[in-house]
């Protein structure tokens, strides 16, 4: 089975609608090495109108976020409103897939230029995430055709 990719740039607004609620991490990595499973697991992330939130992990952030559907893949800029970490100030910028249930986003640095692809490298300072949709109940929404696009996970 083969998810159907959805073509968000004929209405922006529909990516925003389909981004809203929470979303759970599933599999990350950081300078071209898979993270530990322990610092991801717990890794919730939410939407709620233009707004985000990030709980677990390396701790809690929340800011605004706004799309640059005009590029491709798709820009994603974040500013931090509240973060554990050095997050606050500067634009952070990154690139954001959605298909289905399945959300990838990779981060660039704060200050800097959005990643070019899906890819993070050796002393890139760049974080890939991907997300599987949880349902009203915290639970993940994982279909039979989900499944055969998780291999990348080491659960």
């Amino acid at each position: 089975m083969t998810l159907k990719r959805t073509n968000y740039s004929s209405d922006p607004n529909a990516l925003v609608e389909a981004l809203q609620g929470a979303w759970r991490a599933v599999y990350s990595e950081a300078d071209g090495r898979m993270s530990p499973v322990e610092e991801f697991a717990a890794l919730t992330h939410r939407f709620e109108r233009n707004g985000f939130s990030v709980e677990g992990g390396a701790g809690r952030h929340a800011g605004t976020f706004s799309l640059d559907m005009g590029k491709s893949p798709t820009e994603v800029v974040y500013i931090y409103k509240e973060s554990d970490g050095p997050f606050l100030g500067a634009p952070r910028r990154g690139l954001i897939q959605l298909e289905g249930d399945t959300l990838k986003l990779c981060m660039g640095p704060i200050g800097q230029d959005a990643p070019t692809d899906f890819n993070t490298g050796s002393g890139s300072q760049t974080v890939l995430t991907v997300f599987q949709k949880l349902d009203s109940n915290e639970n993940l929404k994982v279909t039979a055709a989900a499944l055969d696009h998780l291999t990348i996970s080491q659960w």
